[in-house]
């Protein structure tokens, strides 16, 4: 969910810390004149590179208050320094004042048109204040100056998805994960993103792993019982969004999940990424809009490792809860992207070369990966009978796929497997020329 703070509320608060600092800053030159004796403030030097090294310790910190009045007090000197607005603005967005983000991110892109950042925070700021259409030019513009990151594509998957546009929002996803694999917001809004486009196997499985990786998340199990209430599973989705220790956390989740089902399909994404108030008027007049919480968990300490269901069925089964999906073997999100290895085949099978690739699975162990084509084609002979198997190995995992000449190929193959029952997903290879 994102919250909207008043723009006044910050504006006096800002008032305020600078005010305090100004006064503290005033102490300690008092104090070091004393120490050096006859030397004065005014003929100390201004030093804005201190300061932002300073200001950015503070971020790092969390010291956002603090980190605020040393890049106010840039910006009083210097009202076009780029890094201090940029500063500001990244606070704003953590801070979910996007308004406030907005006024300086927007002010980079006029004072440093060729500064990609003001364009990608521009665009991460409209996305939170609920106008993706506003924000994709901006995503665009952020994409061609090279200012991405994995954040960026999941506030990039996010304006697509709350357009309405999930396929798309399922590459940015992707992207993201191909920076920084096992992601807990990009894995989350990945399987939402499917679930919201009715792939309601794939998105099962991918939120499954997340649950096994995240046991004792809520969240994470919230978003698998959405993806079991979406496919009219609902008595799973219950089941899952029962905690017996917690009768708060369980009332406030099971709310949630019957207000999110209540709504028109397209208007499910408005509420997942949003939150219920800003769907307020869609609701039935007896439901109060609460929302358990955003569908973006709080990032871990450490990045879990994904459970591949095909190598760990009980233990999947028993963390969610749930009856296993009746599916081909599951598709786990795209690791980070690594030199390919195309697989050998036999002379039958016809060799492919292109830059993409329709993933089917990815597994802990290369072996297991390799060995599974055979399954896959056994599931589609007439679809991958003639495809040459591709694998892409990342960390411990080693994702399995057939090879694509394209990007409408390997789409046109993906939907039909779709419609043979085996889950699949469309990536672009590292370092196709085409990216």
């Amino acid at each position: 969910m994102i919250w909207l703070m008043p723009s006044v509320a910050f504006k006096r608060l800002l008032l305020v810390v600078v005010a305090l600092g100004l006064a503290g800053c005033q102490t300690s030159l008092s104090s070091s004149e004393k120490a050096e004796g006859k030397k004065s403030a005014a003929e100390l030097e201004f030093s804005a590179d201190s300061m932002l090294r300073v200001a950015d310790n503070l971020v790092k910190a969390r010291d956002y208050a603090s980190a605020l009045r040393f890049y106010q007090d840039v910006l009083e000197r210097d009202p076009k320094n780029v890094q201090a607005l940029l500063g500001q603005g990244e606070i704003f967005l953590m801070l979910d004042a996007p308004g406030e983000a907005a006024e300086r991110f927007q002010a980079v892109t006029s004072i440093a048109p060729k500064e990609g950042r003001g364009d990608a925070g521009l665009a991460r700021a409209l996305t939170q204040m609920n106008e993706p259409e506003r924000a994709l030019p901006y995503f665009a513009a952020a994409v061609e100056k090279g200012a991405v990151s994995a954040k960026f594509y999941n506030h990039y998957g996010i304006a697509l998805d709350l357009m309405g546009k999930h396929q798309d929002a399922q590459v940015q996803y992707g992207r993201g994960l191909d920076l920084a694999p096992g992601d807990v917001s990009l894995l989350n809004n990945l399987g939402l993103s499917l679930a919201l486009s009715e792939d309601y196997p794939a998105a099962v499985r991918l939120l499954s792993d997340v649950v096994s990786a995240m046991p004792d998340t809520i969240q994470a199990r919230q978003n698998l019982a959405l993806a079991y209430a979406f496919s009219g599973d609902m008595t799973t989705a219950l089941r899952l969004a029962t905690f017996p220790e917690n009768a708060a956390a369980t009332e406030q989740a099971q709310t949630y999940l019957k207000n999110i089902t209540a709504l028109p399909k397209d208007m499910r994404g408005k509420a997942i990424f949003s939150g219920l108030s800003a769907v307020a008027d869609a609701l039935p007049k007896t439901s109060q809009p609460q929302v358990a919480s955003e569908p973006l968990p709080p990032p871990a300490p450490a990045q879990p490792a994904i459970v591949d269901v095909n190598t760990a069925p009980a233990k999947t089964q028993a963390l969610t809860s749930a009856p296993a999906v009746a599916a081909p073997p599951p598709t786990s999100p795209p690791p980070a992207p690594a030199k390919e290895d195309v697989l050998k085949q036999p002379a039958s099978a016809t060799p492919q070369t292109g830059g993409y690739m329709v993933q089917l699975g990815a597994y802990q162990d290369e072996a297991v990966a390799r060995a599974g084509w055979d399954k896959f084609k056994a599931l589609a002979p007439d679809l991958l009978g003639a495809r040459q198997p591709v694998t892409s190995s990342a960390g411990n995992m080693t994702r399995l796929g057939a090879a694509a000449a394209s990007w409408k190929d390997a789409s046109t193959l993906c939907d039909a497997l779709k419609k043979a029952g085996v889950d699949c997903i469309v990536r672009q290879l590292y370092g196709n020329p085409n990216e």
